[in-house]
């Protein structure tokens, strides 16, 4: 009996950790499921679930709502590839240092910006620079 006990409590142990998500877990399944849309055109995503609302206003600067603005060079862009090289959390900001590769297009080497929105992260601007549009 005692041995039974002891076993079930190192099982406990042993799993009280699994299922819970860390910020840098998070953060990736953001930017995995950016550079997914990205890749399937889903202007729609990109614009509702990952763009910082800072960055539609951006875009939609344009005068253009920010599906259409965007639509060109996501179409533009062949069998776009996103690999996450490095990911930092800093409370509600991180950064994601990413390589990206196209079809007809030099590899590059970028940083992400995301800043937390509630419950979700969302890609925001680095710096006054341009706004992010795809991998």
């Amino acid at each position: 009996m005692a041995r039974t006990a002891v076993a079930l409590a190192v099982a406990l142990a042993l799993t009280a950790g699994c299922g819970k998500t860390t910020p840098e877990d998070e953060v990736r399944s953001t930017v995995e499921g950016y550079a997914k849309a990205f890749a399937e055109r889903n202007y729609q995503a990109l614009c509702d679930i990952y763009f910082d609302p800072q960055v539609v206003s951006g875009l939609e600067a344009s005068g253009l709502p920010c599906e259409s603005a965007i639509r060109p060079k996501v179409s533009s862009t062949r069998n776009p590839k996103l690999d996450i090289r490095r990911i930092t959390v800093d409370g509600d900001s991180a950064k994601v240092e990413v390589h990206t590769t196209a079809d007809g297009e030099l590899a590059t080497d970028d940083t992400l910006a995301l800043l937390k929105d509630r419950e979700s992260w969302r890609i925001t601007p680095l710096a006054a620079g341009p706004q992010p549009v795809g991998p």
